[in-house]
């Protein structure tokens, strides 16, 4: 497994070292200093893709089977990869937290920052959940096509519907409801979401390594 995610760290060696770069200028610097830790969450779902992007034009997918991995090792290395760019981007998050507070003069927010982390994390889990077994299932132009549509939806049926509900009795019977059930119902839909996906992705990687999609 670890192999598989060097393998794929090599691809994107170039680009992701830009990529960090960035991340950490737009972290520190007065005034960006909240587009930081976003830019390196959204880094965290495109790394996966980009190297499946690559590993669908080189063909490397019928050269891996002939090497002694599963199918799981190889689905799970995709994935393993994006969350281990996520915590990344929290550390990134909070690096942003704490220049805020350097170049302003005031305490760090740690809670604010860790809702933030929070939020764009678990925004992050539900597109790659998405994102990978679209790019198995109809490849990598048009999986990222699908993808880039699906994201367009939920933004826009999110933003309809938070204009078309009366916000106030929606805090209200959020109000009602204690933070730590919000949490836990939200952690256990993202992990049965994310099973489901790893187990869609397996499946399709198995039929488009086969031919049945060509």
């Amino acid at each position: 497994m670890r192999a598989l995610i060097r393998k794929d760290l090599y691809v994107a060696d170039k680009q992701l070292r830009l990529l960090l770069v960035l991340a950490v200028i737009f972290s520190v610097l007065p005034g960006t200093t909240g587009f930081g830790g976003t830019y390196a969450m959204m880094l965290a779902m495109m790394l996966p893709l980009t190297t499946m992007n690559y590993d669908e034009r080189s063909k490397w997918d019928k050269y891996a089977a002939m090497l002694p991995y599963r199918i799981r090792d190889i689905v799970l290395s995709k994935y393993l990869l994006s969350y281990c760019a996520m915590v990344v981007g929290v550390g990134l998050i909070l690096l942003g937290a704490a220049a805020e507070s350097f170049h302003t003069k005031t305490p760090v927010n740690w809670q604010e920052a860790g809702y933030t982390a929070a939020l764009l994390m678990a925004f992050m889990f539900v597109l790659v959940a998405f994102s990978i077994p679209a790019m198995y299932r109809f490849g990598a132009e048009r999986g990222r096509i699908i993808m880039l549509v699906l994201i367009g939806v939920v933004l826009g049926g999110a933003f309809a519907l938070a204009r078309l509900m009366d916000l106030s009795l929606f805090a209200a019977a959020a109000g009602a409801v204690p933070t730590a059930a919000l949490v836990a119902a939200a952690a256990l839909v993202i992990v049965a979401g994310t099973a489901l996906s790893i187990r869609l992705s397996m499946r399709f990687y198995e039929n488009r390594r086969s031919g049945r999609y060509d």
